[in-house]
Order: C-alpha cells, then structure tokens, then sequence
C-alpha cells in the first residue's frame, strides 16, 4: 500500500489536483459532478478535510490511511444479476454461458500477492483509518474480513465507522456472531 502511494502515477494525480487540473484517472469522479452530484471525490474532500493541510503543497506526504475500501476476493454466495464474476465467485461457473465470454482469472480472486496480504498491510494501520468500507465478494464469508475485525476488538478500536456493501445473509462465521462485535 505504502509503495502504491509513493509511486510516481498518484504523486502525478496529487499534483494535478493541487494544480486544479483534471487527472483521467479520476473521470468518473468529474462526471458525477458535471451532472450536478457530489460525486466520490468532493465527498472525501469533505469528510477528509482536516487531513487536506497535511499534504503542504507536496506530492509526496507520509502515508497515514485514513479510509479503506477493501474488497478481500470476490468470494460469494450470490449471483446477483446486476454482478459478474469480478466481484462474485458464484457467477464464475456460469459467466460465459450468459455472456459468451470466459470469466477473467480464477473463480476466487484474492486481493494482494496472498490471501492474507491485504489485511496485514491494513492491520499495519490500524491506528489511522478512521473508516472501513468491506465489499467484495461477500465480505462475511471472508476469514480476512473476521481478522481484521477481531484485531480492532483487540486493539479496543472501538470509535471507527464500518461501511458494508452485504447481503447480509451469512452473519455467523465459525461460531462468531458478527453483531456480537458490531
């Protein structure tokens, strides 16, 4: 994560935003706002604002997350219509059939270089993010998705906003209630 953020394509976004200047890299962004919504970017400037001074007119400042949107796999239990096997493992086997097209990759897609990767960089931080926003995949059949909740139990970090884009319908995993530690 840390070398993603000092690498040279977000230093070249940051100075664009800096410099007023539109980055292609966050057209969607300027899109909804041309429509006349918020939009993903003018929402994070607000909700993130106090952190804006940090930066200090560099393209480079330390790296402190703040908020994680964190899609551990793509491993579900649904094949929701709206969904493909990016994001739903249950929609792999009958992807090309629908489609006429192969699913990319294997059926369960792991974020970072293992399984386990991604969390430990997250745990890595957590005493900056403020906020978690799980997706996937179905992040409550996801082991990461518990470690990383059993670790904010431990670390009593107790005061940060959960985000979860669920369906909500597996709330125990292994014996653990989910709303137990909510």
């Amino acid at each position: 994560l840390e070398k993603i953020w000092s690498d040279t394509p977000l230093q070249q976004i940051r100075q664009n935003m800096l410099d007023g200047l539109q980055s292609d890299a966050c057209k969607h962004c300027y899109e909804v706002e041309d429509s006349g919504f918020e939009g993903p970017r003018r929402g994070f400037n607000k909700n993130y604002r106090k952190y804006i001074s940090a930066v200090d007119g560099g393209i480079n400042p330390k790296f402190k997350l703040r908020y994680a949107n964190i899609m551990f796999s793509n491993h579900c239990n649904f094949s929701c219509r709206m969904c493909k096997p990016t994001y739903s493992s249950a929609w792999y086997d009958e992807w090309q059939s629908v489609t006429d097209q192969k699913p990319y990759g294997t059926k369960i897609i792991h974020a970072g270089r293992s399984k386990y990767d991604l969390v430990d960089q997250i745990i890595e931080h957590i005493d900056t993010i403020e906020t978690y926003y799980f997706n996937g995949g179905e992040p409550t059949l996801m082991e990461q998705h518990w470690k990383l909740l059993w670790e904010l139990e431990k670390q009593e970090k107790f005061d940060v906003t959960l985000i979860y884009n669920t369906n909500f319908q597996q709330l125990d995993y292994k014996k653990h209630s989910i709303t137990k530690l909510w």
